[in-house]
């Protein structure tokens, strides 16, 4: 009986690529090195796709498919991509609004009783809603300024 030899592929990791680096730096660098959903900053971060590489491999490098998450966010949000990505897109479009927000984790506390028990388990995501309200209201803030100077540049 002759030996089988396997022969072991060498598979280069897709986040050791030099592509896979460079999106994963536009997130962070687009997202302020900031969770989008908690906040925090100054710990490590993860750049995670909004809709799975492996259900469209096609979107693995667009920006507009990445969201920085802390890694306490990014064990939450991960294998439940299909139920959080219609918050990340809004949160990256800027089109995030207080009623939207309100809307999503009344969804949540509804629709996904093991995922809303798991949260109770994080302090901090009792605050996410707050925080996401907060960032809304910033933003709307710094839109009102720019079109202010863009007003008074017109003048």
């Amino acid at each position: 009986m002759a030996k089988k030899t396997v022969k072991k592929r060498k598979t280069r990791s897709i986040y050791s690529t030099e592509k896979y680096k460079k999106w994963r730096k536009r997130i962070f660098r687009r997202d302020h090195h900031k969770c989008r959903l908690c906040g925090v900053q100054g710990v490590t971060l993860n750049a995670h796709h909004i809709i799975r590489k492996a259900d469209h491999p096609n979107l693995t490098y667009v920006t507009d498919n990445g969201i920085t998450l802390c890694e306490s966010c990014h064990y939450v949000v991960t294998g439940k991509e299909k139920v959080f990505a219609p918050l990340f897109q809004h949160i990256n479009n800027a089109t995030l609004t207080i009623e939207y927000v309100r809307d999503f984790f009344a969804h949540l506390a509804k629709y996904h009783h093991s995922l809303i028990n798991q949260l109770k388990g994080y302090e901090k995501w009792t605050l996410i809603p707050e925080t996401l309200v907060k960032h809304i209201k910033v933003f709307q803030s710094s839109q009102l300024k720019k079109l202010m100077n863009n007003k008074r540049k017109t003048q």
